[in-house]
């Protein structure tokens, strides 16, 4: 059975250039530690494990992750490596870590319990709310940090959910938690605090903190850790310009398709989505050459560029507005309506969707009708909010962009 030390000598010693001081030295630990690594006396910890994929297999150092983790690594390790696949979306590896430690006794078994169900979110086969239901009901975790990740997964639940209030208040205090995570997890607290930063950025939108919500945004752009963050800090800093700059806005909202891999075709489905709704929210012309997944974000197209809708989109209107605001949004728009769309703006603020609620008065604006005190309410929003801008840069010293394996 091949070993860690015995593959990673003969990557070392296959290398085209490398010597065994080059490798130790960029990896950042002194030629002993190296050596005792090498012997099987010292366990290397999962960020030697990334940072040694990177220096050996530049090409593919995802793959060669993969190939690591089916060997016998320490439990902390294997801790990390769920961390990992989780936080960059690596689904292969994470599939495998969940099933191979199912029946682990402790920690393992414990990490196999919680991930498996962000395994179903991330392959569709839950939905938002049923994530959250789930993870309320995980009962018997005493890995304390476990506890802390079950409480982020919680807060994920919440958006779902949209209690941003709540999520809100309960920020500081999950911060609080991810900072108590000792020293020798700072893997997996740096990795907890960028989740946070994914949490921030959405919520921070929705409440209208724009300025916020475009700094979480960029710390998930320059994040390094996967594609879909760095995707969906794209996104929302493209929403937070589209009042404030329309050219920058777009071009942001481009970038969150253009940094997908080809393989991520729903992702790559909602980005487009996404910038369709956006520039016929801005009402400019279309750059993406096919229609939408989502039929109600068609027909705004068409609304918002005074094409003709047909019936049968009508009736789609009529039927779905009263279930979704956007589609109750599509058809006052359609109607000229000022009462309807000021319906919106009272379901967008109940909703605690205070960055819509704040652009239905815009729209309700350029009906012609008289808007009055809600003049005062276009840059709604509730509550102080402050940000703590701290050092996140998990990944910040290598690449560590997931693809399929």
């Amino acid at each position: 059975m091949h070993t860690f030390p015995a593959i990673l000598e003969e990557l070392i010693d296959e290398h085209p250039t490398l010597t065994f001081k080059e490798v130790y030295t960029k990896l950042g630990v002194s030629k002993s530690f190296f050596y005792q690594i090498l012997s099987g006396k010292k366990s290397p910890s999962f960020r030697n494990l990334l940072k040694l994929s990177y220096i050996l297999t530049p090409e593919n150092p995802t793959k060669t992750i993969f190939e690591w983790c089916h060997l016998e690594i320490s439990t902390e390790c294997t801790k990390n490596a769920f961390e990992y696949a989780s936080v960059t979306r690596n689904i292969p590896l994470l599939k495998y870590l969940v099933t191979k430690h199912k029946k682990s006794p402790e920690t393992l078994g414990e990490c196999s319990k919680v991930y498996a169900i962000q395994l179903d979110y991330m392959t569709y086969k839950i939905n938002g709310k049923e994530f959250y239901a789930k993870i309320e009901k995980i009962r018997d975790i005493t890995d304390k940090v476990l506890l802390v990740l079950i409480d982020i997964f919680k807060t994920y639940g919440l958006f779902h959910l949209n209690k941003f209030f709540i999520m809100s208040e309960n920020l500081s205090l999950l911060e609080n938690k991810i900072s108590s995570v000792g020293n020798r997890e700072t893997f997996l607290r740096e990795c907890f605090t960028l989740r946070m930063c994914e949490i921030y950025a959405p919520v921070f939108l929705h409440m209208n903190y724009l300025e916020q919500c475009k700094f979480y945004a960029n710390v998930l752009i320059n994040s390094r850790i996967c594609a879909k963050l760095e995707s969906d800090g794209y996104y929302y800093m493209g929403m937070a310009l589209m009042l404030e700059n329309k050219i920058e806005a777009i071009e942001n909202i481009k970038k969150s398709i253009s940094v997908l891999n080809s393989s991520q075709t729903d992702l790559i489905e909602i980005a487009e989505n996404n910038l369709i709704f956006a520039e016929a929210f801005l009402k400019l012309e279309s750059s993406v050459e096919h229609d939408s997944f989502d039929k109600s974000t068609n027909i705004f197209k068409k609304i918002r560029h005074e094409e003709v809708i047909n019936d049968q989109e009508i009736a789609y209107l009529e039927k779905e507005k009263s279930r979704d605001t956007f589609c109750k949004y599509y058809y006052s728009l359609f109607k000229k309506s000022a009462d309807g769309l000021t319906e919106c703006f009272m379901e967008f603020l109940q909703a605690g969707n205070l960055f819509f609620a704040s652009a239905m008065i815009h729209e309700i604006s350029h009906t012609g009708a008289a808007v009055g005190l809600f003049k005062n309410l276009i840059n709604l929003k509730i509550g102080d909010v402050t940000i703590e801008k701290e050092n996140y840069q998990c990944f910040s010293d290598f690449d560590v962009y997931s693809t399929v394996v």
